[in-house]
């Protein structure tokens, strides 16, 4: 059985396009592991800029110390008003949106690109106020809030410190 295939829609494509999963030899990260070795995905997130900060675009680049090695963009059709300052700011419109995937399936396809890699974040004060009002957490690995849905408080699972957002 084959996998529903993604469409995904980068900034300044007019039409969705299928989203090519690219093969990904990622050793798995540990404590130990040499940053060298390591492959890392550096995500960008642009919001409607209403609270509760719906996602209008995803973009990230996979890579490792010595270069990149993927990219991934899609904007997101999250059917709510851009806050005029918020569209100031990354110059997203409505109209840019139509045909975007809904924030499930770019959601899925960004987890598939950055699945065994450090995930970094872009632009960590911009989404401050947003983490805190979502409950996201910022640790990749937290059990907490693992695929975005708030658990029972496990600071003795090795979560102990962790800026849970909330």
């Amino acid at each position: 059985m084959t996998s529903k295939p993604f469409f995904l829609k980068p900034r300044g494509a007019v039409e969705p396009v299928p989203w090519e999963e690219i093969a990904v030899d990622a050793p798995d990260v540990k404590p130990d592991t040499r940053l060298d070795l390591a492959q890392f995905v550096a995500l960008d997130v642009e919001s409607t800029g209403n609270s509760p900060f719906l996602v209008l675009e995803i973009g990230a680049e996979r890579f490792r110390l010595d270069g990149p090695l993927s990219f991934f963009d899609t904007l997101v059709d999250c059917q709510a008003p851009i806050n005029p300052y918020a569209h100031r700011r990354h110059h997203i419109d409505r109209s840019m949106l139509i045909g975007a995937p809904e924030f499930r399936d770019a959601r899925r396809a960004f987890l598939r690109f950055a699945q065994g890699a450090v995930l970094v974040e872009h632009s960590h004060d911009a989404f401050a106020g947003a983490r805190r009002d979502s409950g996201a957490c910022s640790a990749r690995r937290c059990t907490r809030h693992r695929d975005g849905v708030p658990r029972a408080d496990r600071s003795s699972s090795g979560n102990a410190g962790v800026d849970h957002g909330g």
